[in-house]
């Protein structure tokens, strides 16, 4: 992980689950919200950080469980926050899962993409 003042990186080295052969994602990058800290993600980072900080010890995961004995969270640990986090939040757990707010990430990154590749037209306009 390489944290500046506006981004945060976090290096992949293994290939993950869904990595295809010769594709692999070997980093996330989190950019700084400058305009509402509340809402930064590298803040929010930076912060849970600093207050995990005393109780890492030789933990080098990035999400830490909440009840002794403190590890790393495991995948079904962070399924289960995650569950928790949508249903106070409203979503009904019976049309949406989990899996769904990696799926909606990944649709919004692959629309970006695609404006980010529209060629200029002749009036030299791009979309943001």
């Amino acid at each position: 992980m390489t944290i500046s003042e506006l981004r945060v990186s976090f290096r992949i080295a293994d290939p993950i689950k869904t990595s295809r052969p010769g594709d692999h994602m070997s980093e996330m990058v989190f950019v700084a919200y400058p305009t509402d800290r509340r809402l930064c993600i590298v803040t929010s980072i930076v912060s849970y950080l600093k207050r995990t900080c005393a109780l890492r010890g030789p933990f080098t995961g990035f999400f830490l469980t909440t009840k002794p004995p403190l590890r790393v969270a495991s995948q079904d640990t962070l399924r289960r926050w995650t569950k928790d986090i949508m249903r106070s939040a409203g979503i009904d757990l019976n049309i949406f899962s989990p899996h769904s707010t990696r799926s909606a990430s990944t649709r919004k990154e692959t629309a970006k993409e695609q404006q980010k590749n529209v060629k200029k037209g002749p009036l030299d306009f791009q979309f943001p």
